[in-house]
């Protein structure tokens, strides 16, 4: 039965991603971790929060960063981001499943004589950031294993009560016992994870949802080995277990301080069983100051004393194993990895005590090697680098690693640099029993990697989750019960100097789903998504091809499947290609049209003037020359030009950017990739039969290239979009061939950039403003000129429109036929309707039937979604404030989802950085902090509700999301507004 599912999730032996977690030219020579000597016996765990997200790696900051109240995009003269916490990583606030986040804190702990972690876990119902948390803990439990150290699960067993609170769930008991069972099958048998007394290690924080033993028995029914089960302290009778106990935690109340607490736990509790002490920093709670209630308690950090004493105090009541709690909370101030206010402090604490050889100069290279990973992101020659000094830090070989990372840091101790200077010079017998391991000698102890440019058989995953196999109509078994978020995993495919195509056999008895590819994680960004159709039958196979961008080098790859409910499709195998497919266009996705026409004086550009930005190239001036309605985020850009305006309400310089530099259209480009945008049609005006030279015209060519080298960078797409507004009526179409052969073919070369979108081996181009009462061109003209362009080799989306399918109102009466020639229809709807009523109304009036026609006659249907609407700066005051509203989100959103409740999946947004028609969704001023104080724009608080600079970037990309299904349907949209 093909509604049958289980999770294997098989992972293999070796770590994923063992020297290919960054991609590399060359593997390393792998090194066996070796343990660190330490004089104290007792074993360290530290308590680990797997719940961070950041803009810059999970694309939106996460609300342990942000809480109710705080804005980590806005960053201090210090260069500190405003976060929900008392106290700032060293590393700067970050996500969970960073690679090289979890490369960092594993080796910190390593060197510091942690032994172990022990993750807090969300368990596997689907409900808020639940899912989110355990894929990152399953990101850090992947690298655990390379660093010698173990792990174990503290469960948040509450959740299970939120989830029935919030009918997710209707058996509590069966809920939990899915989860212990996922524990089973996937973490409990792995090498790396602890045991106690011959049985898995199981933490729950409380209990607080199941109290009693009876029902712990019947959670635990399916498990023949029982885990070492441990409740929080003094709530040992709530639990069950043959191996069992309590651990202690942070706390003092009005009674008692926490010392006392904590003696009295060690010196009264009953042994009967395991006993884990607790060691911490101190209690500095955020969440009053975050608007998440008030803080239960303090406990003053006195610098590194309150760590000394609780881990003093546990040391000398002999307990083991001891619990650092925690290695990472910042909501409560309990975190001891490196901050800008205790540095490495509270670590090297730690190490002394623990009688460990190493200090500060040691941690030092494991930043020093996570700064150099972000530094040489996509270097795979440095990236080889950078895996060859992670073996030499886990096997101990300090000295080499230090040469390897090009640290003048120096060892704190001679034990350190004796112990450190080679893997068979030992100081303790802890690393002496290690010397034969900590030498493995040679590459030969990784898996071999395999190509990617062969077909690699969908069954050969090296972990899995919601899958089985069956035997394939084709031969072998494939793939198949695939359901939304299921995934597989293949460690070390090796994608050589690059990998830009990507191809799937696959098979679906129901409306298919996506395939999306993904390095590192299953929660890393997407290198590229491939829709996959309905194919009439489970085992009736055909082939999908799609683009990827950023695949090279040895990479552990994961791939993704997203979609509706129920079983998606079947894979048989799938393989990549050194070159894009012809598939990778415009149908399925979503684009933002790009003006990228804004110049400034100095900026370099043949304009050299205010140009977009000002009524007259001057300077823009308050209330006499000023263009633009909305007020562009300036805070990211590397080059700012200052304006005439007054400062900003928060007293910075009113500047602005230059669509010139390269920085700042890389800047965008990089926004597209971040915020899931699939590329960009950029606007091209002021096509000519002259080959003279002109300045403006050589300031948009130039402006095009640097869209081309930015599109190349980041991974996205872009198309030419050739405008013909206030053209000559009786030159345009030869005006338009001249300048496509001689300047976009000729002398740019741009349909020949592989991040040129194209559809089945044929260049995308626009032309906008076809049929239009008021744009030149008769029927014949164009439909000559949608001919000529075919036979380039072109396909050709016309912007016609918005009653082009009845020829009425905008459009002329006789166009019809040639709108049917064209391939895809792109109708504009910008300032036609407002609100929610008007999206409806266009959703039965226009977006409808025009779908209905399009698909009749086999031509794609690209509509204009658009945020809102303002221009009364730019007509000097004639159009209203906030013409149109945005609605913080829900008018724009409105349009998706209408759209999607009739099937339509492709869209053109208006635009990524229109700000003088106030249609922009690059970066936006969120309120009067962010304009100058003597001019008028519109911010994105207008409607009452305060949005964070990005918020139209993520909406965007969740509106493309909706559009391929990785997102379910909603009313309202799924977007933060922070």
């Amino acid at each position: 039965m093909r509604l049958l599912k289980f999770v294997a999730g098989l992972l293999a032996g070796l770590c994923l991603g063992a020297t290919g977690m960054m991609g590399a030219a060359n593997a390393a020579t792998v090194y066996a971790p070796v343990p660190v000597s330490k004089s104290v016996s007792a074993k360290v765990y530290a308590h680990l929060m797997p719940w961070y997200e950041s803009r810059d790696y999970a694309g939106y900051w996460g609300q342990h960063w942000t809480m109710s109240n705080r804005n980590p995009d806005i960053v201090d003269s210090s260069g500190k981001r405003q976060i929900a916490s008392n106290y700032y990583p060293l590393t700067g606030p970050y996500s969970s499943s960073d690679p090289a986040i979890i490369e960092y804190q594993l080796l910190l702990m390593k060197l510091t004589g942690i032994d172990g972690v022990l993750i807090d876990w969300p368990g596997t119902i689907n409900l808020y950031d639940y899912p989110r948390n355990r894929a990152n803990s399953e990101a850090f439990i992947a690298q655990v294993a390379k660093t010698g150290l173990k792990y174990g699960i503290i469960y948040e067993d509450q959740n299970v009560n939120i989830a029935f609170n919030n009918n997710v769930i209707t058996d509590k008991v069966a809920a939990a016992r899915k989860d212990v069972n996922y524990l089973r099958d996937n973490y409990f048998g792995q090498s790396s994870y602890l045991q106690i007394n011959g049985r898995p290690f199981l933490g729950v924080f409380g209990p607080q949802t199941f109290k009693t033993k009876a029902e712990w028995d019947s959670i635990f029914s399916n498990l023949s080995n029982k885990p070492c089960f441990l409740t929080l302290w003094y709530q040992h009778d709530q639990g069950t277990g043959v191996c069992s106990g309590e651990y202690s935690w942070v706390y003092q109340d009005a009674n008692a301080g926490y010392l006392a607490h904590l003696t009295n736990f060690y010196n009264n509790r009953p042994n009967y069983g395991v006993k884990m002490g607790a060691v911490f920093p101190g209690f500095n709670a955020f969440y009053a100051a975050g608007g998440w209630g008030a803080n239960p308690f303090y406990i003053a950090a006195n610098g590194t004393s309150t760590l000394a004493l609780t881990l003093d105090l546990a040391i000398s009541k002999g307990v083991s194993p001891i619990q650092v709690a925690t290695w990472n909370d910042y909501d409560e101030g309990t975190m001891i990895e490196p901050t800008r206010e205790f540095g490495y402090g509270l670590l090297t604490t730690i190490q002394a005590r623990l009688g460990v050889p190493y200090r500060q100069p040691e941690l030092e290279l494991a930043y020093s090697l996570y700064t150099q990973r972000k530094q040489y992101a996509g270097n795979a020659a440095q990236q080889d680098r950078l895996n060859q000094a992670f073996y030499y830090l886990v096997s101990l070989q300090i000295a080499k690693a230090r040469t390897s990372l090009g640290s003048t840091t120096t060892s704190s101790s001679s034990s350190s640099s004796t112990a450190a200077s080679s893997s068979s010079t030992a100081s303790s017998s802890s690393s002496a029993s290690s010397t034969a391991s900590s030498v493995a000698s040679s590459a030969s102890s990784v898996v071999p990697a395999v190509s990617a440019f062969n077909q690699i058989a969908a069954n050969s995953f090296t972990v899995q989750s919601g899958i089985q196999t069956e035997v394939s109509s084709e031969g072998g078994n494939n793939v198949g019960w695939i359901d939304n978020g299921d995934y597989l995993g293949f460690q070390r495919v090796d994608f050589g100097s690059g990998a830009a195509g990507f191809s799937a056999r696959v098979a679906s008895a129901a409306t298919g789903g996506n395939i999306e590819i993904r390095l590192g994680s299953v929660t890393d960004s997407v290198a590229g998504t491939c829709p996959v159709p309905g194919t009439g039958g489970w085992q009736t196979w055909t082939t999908v091809n799609c683009g990827v961008s950023g695949l090279s080098g040895i990479q552990t790859l994961y791939l993704k499947f997203t979609g509706g409910a129920g079983n998606l499709f079947n894979l048989n195998w799938f393989s990549f290609a050194t070159t894009a497919p012809g598939n990778n266009g415009v149908v399925g996705k979503v684009f933002a049209g790009y003006q990228g026409w804004f110049n400034a004086v100095g900026d370099g550009s043949p304009n050299n003037g205010w140009v977009h930005w000002s009524k007259n190239s001057s300077a823009p001036t308050a209330n006499s020359n000023v263009n633009f309605e909305l007020y562009p985020d300036t805070r990211e850009y590397s080059k700012l030009y200052q304006t005439n305006l007054a400062n900003f309400g928060n007293g910075s310089a009113a500047k602005l950017f230059s669509s010139y530099d390269q920085e700042t259209v890389n800047k965008h480009f990089e926004w597209m990739r971040t915020y899931n945008i699939d590329g960009a049609a950029l606007q091209r005006f002021g096509a000519s039969e002259s080959d003279a030279v002109d300045g403006w015209r050589t300031n948009r060519d130039s402006v095009a290239v640097k869209v081309k080298n930015a599109a190349e960078a980041y991974g996205r797409n872009f198309y030419i979009m050739y405008d013909i507004t206030g053209m000559n009526a009786s030159t345009w179409v030869n005006a338009v061939k001249h300048d496509w052969t001689t300047n976009v073919v000729g002398k740019m070369g741009l349909p020949g950039s592989s991040a040129y979108a194209k559809v089945n081996g044929r260049v995308v181009v626009c032309v906008w403003g076809i049929g239009f009462t008021d744009r030149p061109g008769t029927a014949a003209e164009v439909a000559g000129l949608i001919a000529w362009f075919k036979s380039q080799n072109a396909y050709v989306i016309g912007g016609v429109p918005t009653y082009w399918r009845t020829g009425i109102n905008d459009s002329r009466p006789d166009f019809l036929n040639v709108y049917k020639s064209l391939d895809m229809i792109s109708p504009w709807f910008v300032g036609r309707f407002g609100g929610i009523a008007g999206a409806d109304d266009y959703k039965t009036n226009q977006w409808g039937p025009d779908f209905a026609l399009t698909n009749q006659l086999g031509i794609a249907y690209q509509p204009v979604l658009w945020p809102g609407s303002a221009w009364s700066n730019l007509t000097n005051g004639a159009g209203p404030r906030n013409e149109n509203p945005r609605l913080h989100g829900d008018f724009m959103w409105r349009q998706a989802y209408d759209m999607k409740q009739l099937g339509i999946n492709t869209g053109y947004v208006a635009m990524f950085d229109e700000y003088d028609e106030g249609t922009a969704i690059a970066k936006i001023a969120e309120n009067s902090a962010m304009i100058p104080t003597n001019q008028y724009f519109l911010t994105l608080d207008a409607d009452g509700v305060a949005l964070s600079s990005d918020f139209y970037l993520r909406l965007t990309g969740d509106i493309n999301r909706l559009f391929k299904g990785s997102i379910g349907l909603t009313a309202q949209h799924p977007t933060p507004h922070q």
